[in-house]
């Protein structure tokens, strides 16, 4: 039953977010890999897949099996986007979402994520950023978008392993 209640979430969600703004979901979709967020969350389907190989190990499953499983994680990228992006849609218009993407992509933006030696030129560069009215709002709203979004996660790991899972039961293999 909660694998049913958490298919039909995902499926609301998604259904919702694609039927508002394609444009909205896709911009998200720009800023959080370009803010380094889709890569965490690549390795954090690494480590599912590997943690439900460990789960599984007593079972022998074909390559091409695992090949299916590993599939789900470009639909589970997706799928994080399009959750995500009702989060970033509680505080942010698409404008201000092409804001950001502007910043993350500068030069300035790359080095601030990367956590590199920034100059002087780049130091002016987001300081003017965070003093405009968007930085103003990415600071005023910090802690409660973390939160949504630390929720929102939560909600799409578990969807993201039920379906692998599930994909595994398909073809035949169970706990």
């Amino acid at each position: 039953m909660k694998i049913v209640y958490a298919l039909m979430l995902s499926f609301a969600l998604i259904t919702s977010v694609h039927a508002q703004d394609d444009d909205y979901v896709i911009a998200v979709k720009e800023c959080i890999v370009s803010n380094g967020t889709m890569a965490y969350y690549d390795t954090v389907l690494e480590a599912m897949v590997e943690d439900i190989k460990t789960e599984f190990s007593s079972h022998t499953i074909p390559d091409n099996v695992w090949e299916s499983v590993a599939r789900e994680k470009e639909f589970a990228k997706n799928g994080l986007a399009i959750m995500l992006s009702q989060a970033y849609k509680t505080y942010f218009t698409l404008e201000d979402i092409e804001q950001m993407n502007g910043l993350y992509t500068s030069k300035a933006g790359r080095n601030m994520l990367q956590k590199k030696t920034l100059s002087k030129e780049e130091v002016k560069t987001l300081d003017a950023f965070y003093n405009s009215a968007v930085g103003q709002k990415i600071q005023a709203t910090q802690s409660d978008m973390s939160a949504s979004l630390r929720r929102l996660a939560k909600i799409w790991i578990n969807n993201t392993s039920n379906k692998m899972v599930t994909v595994l039961s398909e073809h035949g293999y169970s706990l």
